[in-house]
């Protein structure tokens, strides 16, 4: 979960970043979220890639989980937008949103992105939850049949 630096890519992104939750406060192989935000080279590019693209939406795939998180403080209009791709999405994969919290720990990359330009971002937790490790290659394909179509749906329903 954390890049050579020990720097929780996911932690990276300045979306509340000041009260992010459960941060080790040092390098680590986990949950360090940097000491200051876009701190991490990798952060910082992918920050760049997104303003030079200008996407209507994004997607952050990761491992595990089996849930959609969407919500970071959205409300009205965008709220309603984003509410309705999710379950859309939820629909398709057989994932479940993860429902809106108050105060919600950001720092990561959609959080930043819904944020930001006030556009849908997902963050999809694909796989079964292993443990701390890797998901098996035999999930790949139960994982792809249910995701190949996302990625079109997300662009139909971008505005």
């Amino acid at each position: 979960k954390a890049n050579a630096k020990g720097e929780d890519l996911n932690r990276q992104y300045p979306a509340d970043w000041e009260n992010i939750k459960h941060s080790s406060g040092k390098p680590y192989y986990k949950d360090f979220k940097g000491y200051y935000p876009m701190q991490a080279v990798e952060s910082q590019h992918l920050a760049s890639f997104t303003y030079e693209t200008g996407p209507r939406s994004t997607i952050a795939y990761h491992s595990a989980g089996q849930i959609i998180y969407w919500y970071f403080n959205q409300d009205g209009n965008q709220y309603d937008r984003d509410k309705k791709v999710v379950e859309n999405i939820g629909l398709i994969t057989g994932y479940k949103p993860v429902s809106p919290e108050p105060n919600p720990s950001g720092g990561g990359y959609t959080d930043w992105f819904v944020d930001e330009f006030k556009r849908t971002g997902l963050t999809i937790e694909i796989g079964a939850y292993p443990g701390e490790r890797h998901l098996p290659t035999s999930a790949f394909e139960q994982i792809w049949n249910k995701n190949k179509i996302v990625p079109l749906r997300m662009a139909e329903n971008a505005r």
